[in-house]
């Protein structure tokens, strides 16, 4: 055991009894805390904090987890994301799936992306776009049109990470979305996915009557010609 394992391990217990503070901000600190700990110490108090009764201490450990990125609390954190009865303690126990990156959780946040719980189904979509799991993009691609907000942001989000072609007339459909939060995301998600051979599906949105639809469209089609301008012109540099 190192001097720093020794000096961490004094502050275990007070952390952990932090999470309980009635203070937002000393239970996020705790948590944040004992996520960089880092330590075999902390991951089984914190498993155990899963439990609590507290949704908002449940939530907190299975956010700390996320940082300890330990596959011990996989199973833990599954059991979270599908069955506890609190919104946010879901959604923060799918997105600490995410965090550790093992294809034991796709599965399950696949099933978590048809959750009645709309945490769960955007922490859900948001993990496996970490994951990159190419077996959720039809999944993901159905989460464009879900009625929650997060859920569509998040599932945009993920196919721009996973850069699917067959995502590219779902992503086009959901520039009409009525968040424009959520259209900015789908936006960006087209910009990563799109290119040259894409772009008369992108140019009949120009005309939109939706003007801050026709303004996204006219960005990615400039994103893709600045692309493929940089391409050539670095390819050009690679054969002089």
């Amino acid at each position: 055991e190192t001097e720093y394992e020794t000096e961490a391990e004094k502050f275990l217990q007070p952390l952990i009894n932090a999470l309980k503070d009635e203070d937002e901000e000393v239970r996020r600190l705790a948590s944040e805390a004992l996520g960089n700990l880092d330590s075999e110490k902390a991951l089984y108090p914190l498993i155990d904090a899963l439990q609590s009764e507290d949704g908002m201490v449940r939530r907190l450990a299975a956010e700390a987890l996320g940082r300890i990125k330990s596959e011990k609390a996989l199973q833990p954190l599954i059991e979270l994301t599908l069955g506890d009865n609190v919104d946010f303690v879901r959604g923060e126990a799918a997105r600490a799936l995410g965090k550790i990156k093992s294809e034991k959780a796709i599965k399950p946040l696949i099933t978590a992306l048809t959750d009645e719980n709309n945490g769960g189904r955007w922490g859900a979509a948001e993990a496996l776009g970490r994951l990159k799991a190419e077996n959720a993009i039809d999944s993901l691609i159905n989460a464009l049109y879900d009625y929650d907000d997060f859920t569509r942001l998040a599932a945009a989000r993920a196919l721009g990470r996973m850069k699917p072609k067959k995502a590219i007339e779902p992503l086009i459909d959901a520039l009409y979305d009525w968040n424009r939060f959520v259209k900015a995301e789908v936006a960006s998600a087209l910009s990563e996915i799109c290119t040259k051979d894409d772009e008369a599906l992108l140019k009949d949105l120009l005309v939109s009557e939706d003007k801050f639809t026709a303004n996204l469209a006219f960005e990615i089609l400039e994103g893709i010609e600045t692309r493929e301008k940089a391409k050539a012109r670095l390819f050009q540099e690679m054969i002089e």
